[in-house]
Parts: structure tokens; C-alpha cells; sequence
């Protein structure tokens, strides 16, 4: 069975694992966790997005039929600009200052 000596010295059986570009060794279990830590943060981006979106789309009143062409537009950095403008005229300070630590 072909095997694999790590820098700590142990040794690794090759069976059922994947190699990368630069020949390092993974095992299957490894390669998953790598994959779904990808997964669950780009879920995680796309649920904050779409939240800011949202909740920026509420705070103007924005009709349903505009808020594609409105909302939908701007990429993350844009999306939290405008959103702490608006916030800024909308709500009291203390709670704008809050909601602008939390996009920072």
C-alpha cells in the first residue's frame, strides 16, 4: 500500500486520499471540512447580504417592484456605505452608531 512520510515523521496510507497541486496529501475527511468551511461562508455572505438588503429596503419604504433594480445592485463594500447613510438620517444616534459598528 502506497504511504506518505508528514514532517512530524508519522506515516500516512495514500489509499483513498487526494493530492494537491504542490503534492500535499489530504485525506478525504480533510478535503470535506475544506469544502464545507468554503460552503458554510459563503452561505453566511450571501445571508448577511441579503439581510442588509432587506432591512435597508424596509428603512426607505421601498416598493416590492423597485427593489431588484434598487437593492440589487451594489456589491458588499457599496451596500454598507449606503446603508450607514441612511441609517445615519433615519434612526437616533446611538442606534445608527450601533448598526455602523456592526458593518464596519
Amino acid at each position: 500500500m502506497p504511504s506518505y512520510t508528514r514532517a512530524n515523521g508519522s506515516t500516512l496510507d495514500v489509499v483513498g486520499m487526494g493530492v494537491n497541486r504542490i503534492g500535499m496529501v489530504h485525506t478525504m475527511t480533510e478535503i470535506n471540512a475544506e469544502t464545507a468551511e468554503k460552503t458554510y461562508r459563503a452561505i453566511g455572505r450571501f445571508m448577511f447580504e441579503f439581510t442588509i438588503r432587506c432591512h435597508r429596503a424596509e428603512e426607505i419604504h421601498l416598493d416590492d417592484r423597485y427593489f431588484t433594480a434598487i437593492v440589487g445592485s451594489y456589491d458588499v463594500a457599496l451596500l454598507c456605505s449606503v446603508t450607514k447613510a441612511i441609517v445615519r438620517q433615519s434612526r437616533p444616534e446611538k442606534q445608527a452608531s450601533s448598526i455602523e459598528k456592526l458593518l464596519n
